[in-house]
């Protein structure tokens, strides 16, 4: 074996030795910074951070700390998290700790606001109720109406509907933050509304060849068709009779070309509204829901009563008068005075 000469001893020490200097030496400048040993600068700076990065970067520009990348592993290190966002004051003097207790000590205050989406309301309705309790705009409700919420049933284009989320913004209270996004509140809507479209009714939907969609729609018509709840399933077997009719396929429903004539305008008599809402001049469902429907409606559209019923109108008392034959729908309308 051969033995190890006294100068590579010597080098293998010196090589050690710069070593250990030089680490020395890292740590020294990274502890100078963590525990700002030789700064004793007090004149107080403003900073506006938006997370630990940001502080990162921000610190870094104001001359704070020397270091983004070591401030940041502090931070780890020291179970932080993610720093809060807003403004904080800090001096050179301070070390990471005092800096990460004055950006904590700023924690931006949320405050919550509770809203009820009332039952029956366009789209255009509801974002106003947000926009009137200080959560969101109007312009970017209507930009975030037209997202993906990752839910297959909704269609994939507007597809002649005013909005792609009609129908799905479910109505009840809800609290959110006040600074919540328009597509934060849009999306906790229509989350609400596929908890509560039940197994059940996603069979029941399919079994009668219809879509999500379709019944959603459908059961918009009901919730503005109908006063009662115990009126809304036949409501829904008048609707479904006629869609699957070939002589009365037009659903003849006074809510949907009042809901174009609302939305979109016209000139005349809002029955004569050329639109594809207005489904007395075009047979089938229209483009898409004209409200948020509530529970009840939903169920009804999903479960509807098997009738024979094919006529039906809200008789002065908010009752609803059914008929199977035209004649004798035109004899309850002239028993009630209705034209």
């Amino acid at each position: 074996m051969k033995k190890k000469t006294k100068s590579g001893f010597w080098s293998c020490f010196a090589v050690s030795t710069a070593l250990a200097i030089i680490l020395s030496a890292v740590v020294m400048v990274c502890a100078a910074d963590i525990f700002a040993l030789f700064d004793d600068d007090t004149t107080p700076v403003v900073i506006t951070t938006d997370g630990t990065s940001s502080a990162a970067d921000v610190l870094k520009q104001n001359g704070m700390i020397r270091y983004k990348f070591l401030f940041r592993a502090w931070c780890a290190l020291r179970g932080v998290g993610e720093l809060p966002s807003g403004t904080a004051t800090v001096s050179r003097d301070m070390d990471y700790d005092m800096i990460i207790s004055a950006i904590n000590s700023h924690k931006k205050v949320r405050t919550t606001v509770r809203i009820t989406i009332p039952e029956g309301a366009t789209t255009d309705e509801i974002f106003a109720i947000f926009v009137s309790h200080g959560i969101g705009t109007a312009d970017g409700s209507v930009g975030a109406a037209d997202d993906d919420y990752g839910y297959d049933y909704i269609p994939t284009d507007r597809a002649g509907r005013t909005y792609r989320c009609d129908g799905y913004l479910y109505p009840e209270t809800y609290y959110f933050y006040s600074d919540a996004t328009e597509h934060e509140v849009i999306a906790r809507l229509i989350a609400t509304f596929d908890s509560r479209l039940t197994d059940e009714m996603r069979q029941s939907i399919t079994a009668r060849g219809y879509t999500v969609d379709d019944a959603v729609i459908i059961a918009s018509i009901v919730q503005k068709e109908v006063y009662y709840t115990a009126e809304m399933g036949a409501v829904a077997a008048v609707l479904n009779n006629r869609l699957h009719s070939r002589v009365r396929d037009r659903l003849t429903c006074d809510s949907t070309p009042a809901y174009a004539w609302g939305v979109y305008g016209g000139d005349g008599e809002y029955l004569e509204l050329d639109s594809p809402y207005n489904s007395y001049k075009y047979a089938g469902l229209v483009p898409g829901a004209i409200c948020s429907p509530g529970r009840d409606a939903l169920t009804a559209a999903a479960c509807p009563k098997i009738t024979d019923y094919y006529y039906f109108f809200s008789s002065a008392d908010k009752t609803t008068v059914f008929s199977k034959t035209y004649s004798e729908h035109l004899s309850s309308l002239k028993k009630w005075g209705k034209k």
